[in-house]
């Protein structure tokens, strides 16, 4: 249980470094030339068109030509797209790691239930079995008490009786 929360604070601590690391990227791609080639495009073409038609249509309005970002603004909001991009691929690295660790906790209690499974298996069969052999001992048991009941009948001595005749010993015959 001390993992859990050492491994929330870990990712948390990635998650509050990268925004920093996001800003950085940010900074980069507004002054690097290669960056810049990187960012413009996709900040001036698509996502301020997608951004303008949107909010037109929402005010009623129908717009059939979009006006280009200056150079600069769309630079500024390519590398704003950049770094919330980064900020988002190292929250998700972090979900899918949390996903796995959790995943392979519950495989690993799966396992260990279906393990305590077999074993409660294993030891029912265990019980059926001496269960079986005492049932058998049991019938056999009565078998005899039958047995013995029908001996009585046909030879009606008390217990007594049968207990003096069998500690007397039998007179033996001397030939003549």
């Amino acid at each position: 249980m001390v993992a859990f929360p050492l491994i929330k604070l870990i990712i948390l601590g990635i998650r509050q470094v990268s925004k920093p690391m996001a800003n950085r990227i940010s900074s980069r791609a507004r002054t690097n030339h290669f960056w810049r080639r990187f960012c413009i495009p996709p900040a001036q073409c698509d996502y301020h068109w997608v951004d303008i038609k949107f909010k037109m249509h929402l005010l009623g309005f129908s717009v059939r030509h979009v006006q280009p970002l200056q150079e600069d603004e769309a630079a500024e909001l390519g590398s704003r797209i950049l770094s919330e991009f980064f900020v988002f691929l190292v929250a998700g690295g972090c979900l899918y790691v949390e996903y796995v660790r959790q995943s392979e906790s519950s495989h690993k209690k799966l396992q260990e239930e279906q393990q305590r499974f077999s074993d409660l298996q294993d030891r029912l069969s265990h019980l059926q079995g001496i269960l079986e052999e005492s049932q058998k001992d049991i019938q056999q048991l009565r078998e005899v008490h039958i047995c013995e009941h029908h001996a009585q009948k046909a030879n009606p001595q008390t217990s007594e009786e049968r207990k003096s005749s069998q500690s007397q010993p039998t007179p033996h015959k001397i030939p003549a």
